[in-house]
């Protein structure tokens, strides 16, 4: 949620983003700041940008969210559960 509302800029996008409530991620958030007792981001008129902590902790979630990618690909391979998007691309060549 931390990541989402920091690509997002925004609170109520991240919600939207995510299928939840603007408060839910509100609270995912603060708990996040009170974790680490300190502010992730700064809130200004609806939109939001990240402190330099914030800076810290998203590049971390960067990496995490990769890793967690990584982590499904690869056990799908190995429980022979490979799934995907294939994506087939054609033209139509008349001589």
């Amino acid at each position: 949620m931390f990541k989402t509302v920091a690509e997002q800029k925004s609170f109520s996008l991240a919600a939207r983003v995510l299928h939840m409530t603007q408060p839910a991620i509100s609270i995912h958030v603060q708990t996040l700041e009170d974790y680490f007792g300190t502010r992730l981001l700064d809130r200004t008129n609806r939109r939001v940008s990240l402190t330099e902590a914030g800076r810290v902790l998203y590049h971390y979630a960067v990496q995490l969210s990769r890793l967690y990618d990584e982590a499904r690909k690869a056990v799908a391979e190995v429980s022979g559960k490979v799934k995907g998007k294939l994506i087939i691309g054609a033209t139509l060549n008349y001589w």
